[in-house]
Order: structure tokens, then C-alpha cells, then sequence
């Protein structure tokens, strides 16, 4: 796996690392007006250049700030995937802020920072045996 890594980055150009580098918001890739009442749409002509010209390597966020339902997270990071692979072999990372819980998915447990807080101590302790 190392010797396959090293290979890979031997062969890519300055730009492309750059570009592996960056993490843009999929509002740059959305197609804001066809994308209403929470139906999300690409802009195919922005995520052509993103990734074939820019060779991004990290998608962040949510569309339109709206949840998504499982199925369209599928379907967004998949096809975002598949575009990456097609345009430069290598899959994009994609994240979403979710720091208290998944509350940008649809029918998700939404954990309130004092529960959080509960479950890190929880754990930190358990980390001690008795």
C-alpha cells in the first residue's frame, strides 16, 4: 500500500496536489435553482471543473443547509465518488459538520451537547479499570 501511495504521488503534478488538498463547500457545486423545497441538484458544469480541472479532493457540508434522508446522502457522496475515481483514480472525502450529533440527516438522533459531554466522560472512564 505505501510503495502504491508513493508511486501515485511521484507521478502528480504540483497543481494536482494543491488541488488534493482543498476542501470546497458543496454550495459551489449546487445548482441553486433547480434545487428547491429540500430536492437537492449538481451543477455538472461545476463539478466537472472541480474535479477534472481542479482534481479537488474533499467535499464539505450540507445542501442547501437542509437534512438530507439517508437515501440522498447515498446518492450525493456516491455520485461524487464516482466522478472523482472518473476524473483523477482517487475517491473525494466528503464531510459534514456534525459535531453534536447527525442532525443533518433526516430521522437522526440529534444529541444535545450536555449528553455528549456525559457519553466522553462515560468513555474516558471506562478507559480505567477498577
Amino acid at each position: 500500500m505505501e510503495a502504491e501511495i508513493e508511486s501515485r504521488l511521484a507521478k502528480m503534478t504540483i497543481d494536482e496536489k494543491v488541488g488534493q488538498m482543498c476542501e470546497l463547500s458543496i454550495d459551489i457545486i449546487t445548482d441553486a435553482k433547480g434545487s428547491t423545497g429540500g430536492k437537492f441538484l449538481f451543477n455538472n458544469e461545476k463539478v466537472n471543473e472541480v474535479f477534472d480541472k481542479y482534481k479537488v479532493g474533499s467535499i464539505l457540508n450540507v445542501p442547501l443547509s437542509v437534512a438530507q434522508p439517508p437515501e440522498s446522502w447515498r446518492k450525493i457522496i456516491y455520485s461524487l465518488n464516482q466522478k472523482s475515481l472518473k476524473s483523477f483514480g482517487i475517491p473525494e472525502v466528503y464531510g459534514v459538520d456534525q459535531i453534536h450529533g447527525a442532525s443533518y440527516t433526516l430521522g437522526a438522533t440529534f444529541f444535545n451537547l450536555f449528553a455528549r459531554r456525559l457519553l466522553l466522560i462515560a468513555i474516558y472512564l471506562s478507559a480505567y479499570p477498577k
